[in-house]
């Protein structure tokens, strides 16, 4: 079980990454309607925002980042909020 978690993790965090350097914002819009995780819904916003500076896509990460940052209080959802809310997308 965990090493079929892990490989579908592998996989998803494979295909932002290639469609983020062929800057190939459609095939990545695409995922949200694959991935139903929250992670992943606010990793392929986050990536889009930053891709085109959309700032729907913008809204929609800082929406879910901020949800899993109150329930787990992690670090790394932190980080992607204050990136959010300084940084400029491109």
């Amino acid at each position: 079980m965990a090493t079929e978690i892990s490989r579908e993790s592998i996989i998803f965090k494979r295909k932002v990454l290639k469609y983020k350097i062929e800057k190939n914002c459609t095939s990545l819009h695409n995922l949200i309607k694959e991935e139903n995780s929250d992670e992943d819904n606010a990793v392929i916003y986050f990536n889009l925002w930053k891709l085109t500076g959309n700032t729907e896509f913008k809204r929609k990460a800082i929406a879910i980042y901020q949800k899993l940052f109150d329930k787990s209080r992690q670090y790394d959802y932190k980080y992607k909020l204050d990136q959010l809310n300084t940084e400029s997308p491109v």
